[in-house]
């Protein structure tokens, strides 16, 4: 009598995404889908931390402008200072609130979608056959709830707003230091460039491994 044909596993389906998505509309990104029941919220912010890295960067141009009318030919006296003074008085609280409030609102969107991911995986774990947790350990779904879970908290709650912070603050420095002079502006891009070449070197093995993980 012959044996009826197996349905095919996860282990024997095509690895190959050229091969798996011919004639399909491509799967969506990964993180995007992850982060669709809170993505509004992690809009707003990183909008918030871009405002709170360029407000951070306010101070120091006051700074300079106060120490360009300090040292003009004609010296300006208190009444001319006060502007750069408050201007960069209340740039630094805004920076402050919204640093803060960028901060809190992405630690409680994390907090959201780890409590809403552990709750698929309890509800996906509880339709498993109990043979299938004999077979895999109590290790594999403490691994999964728990811990994978939890390392999603460095992504949302803080790469995302330090990478913002990392790209707009400079970008706003750099442009003043066009404004005030674009040869010494210049001069200060010569280690950047440098860097991010260097960076590119030093990764350029690493694109197989990235992907891979």
């Amino acid at each position: 009598m012959k044996s009826q044909p197996s349905e095919p596993g996860p282990e024997s389906v095509s690895r190959d995404p050229v091969a798996a998505g011919a004639g399909t509309e491509p799967p969506p990104r990964p993180l995007r889908a992850l982060t669709a029941p809170v993505r509004g919220r992690l809009t707003v912010a990183v909008g918030l931390q871009a405002v709170a890295a360029l407000a951070g960067v306010v101070p120091f141009i006051a700074v300079s402008e106060i120490a360009d009318r300090l040292t003009a030919t004609a010296p300006a006296d208190g009444d001319d200072l006060w502007p750069p003074v408050v201007l960069a008085c209340a740039a630094g609280l805004v920076a402050l609130v919204c640093g803060t409030a960028a901060g809190a609102l992405a630690h409680v969107a994390d907090n959201d979608l780890q409590l809403a991911l552990r709750r698929r995986l309890a509800r996906h774990i509880g339709r498993l056959p109990l043979g299938r947790l004999t077979e895999r350990g109590t290790g594999e779904v403490k691994q999964a709830v728990q811990d994978d879970v939890s390392a999603l908290h460095t992504l949302f709650a803080h790469t995302l707003l330090d990478v913002v912070a990392v790209l707009t603050a400079p970008a706003l420095a750099l442009g003043y230091l066009f404004t005030v002079d674009w040869r010494l502006a210049l001069v200060g891009v010569v280690p950047l460039a440098l860097g991010v070449f260097l960076f590119g070197r030093a990764m350029a093995g690493a694109a197989t491994q990235m992907a891979e993980f």
